[in-house]
């Protein structure tokens, strides 16, 4: 039988590999959409802006710098295409935030999840500038990050929940009581 601590170690073990596998599947999702993943491509897409830097510069020029631009227009024109885009970036960060939760477990959790959802999303969106696989936008990084720190708050929450249901479950479980010797 494994000591508590044990488990312990293995359940964070856990939690870290699937953390790990999940920035992976944000890779993939993210960068490649959905269709294959080509390495030629890429180193590709990687020399071509390390030889002419200015094409980066004029990626820049796409990309949206200022804070609510497209979510404004987006709920201008509201189609299905701009729902999903708007709460799929939200929503794929959830996961992320509930799992470094998982792993950390301190209430100062919160602040590393902030922390890690902007800094994982300004990753993901300056890949995608460099690389040509998509274009930077600072309103995914905010609803990235805030899908980051709505999986906190929903992994506090179901901590939450499991404590008041551990408390009901004690509070409703009989007194046990010593018998005398006689």
């Amino acid at each position: 039988m494994q000591t508590e601590t044990t488990q312990r170690k293995s359940r964070t073990y856990i939690v870290w590999m699937l953390l790990l596998l999940y920035i992976c599947f944000l890779f993939k999702v993210i960068l490649f959409k959905f269709g294959s993943i080509e390495i030629g491509p890429i180193l590709s897409k990687i020399h071509q802006t390390l030889i002419d830097p200015g094409s980066l510069v004029d990626r820049l020029d796409t990309a949206n710098l200022e804070l609510f631009r497209t979510l404004r227009r987006q709920a201008a024109h509201p189609n299905l295409r701009n729902v999903v885009n708007i709460i799929g970036n939200f929503v794929i960060f959830i996961p992320f935030g509930f799992l470094v939760s998982m792993g950390i477990k301190k209430v100062s959790s919160g602040i590393v999840v902030l922390i890690g959802s902007f800094g994982m999303s300004l990753c993901l969106e300056s890949l995608q500038l460099i690389l040509s696989m998509g274009n930077f936008d600072v309103d995914d990084l905010l609803l990235n990050t805030l899908g980051g720190v709505a999986g906190y708050l929903a992994y506090y929450l179901c901590v939450a929940i499991k404590e008041v249901f551990h408390l009901t479950i004690s509070l409703s479980a009989p007194v046990k009581t010593e018998r005398a010797c006689h």
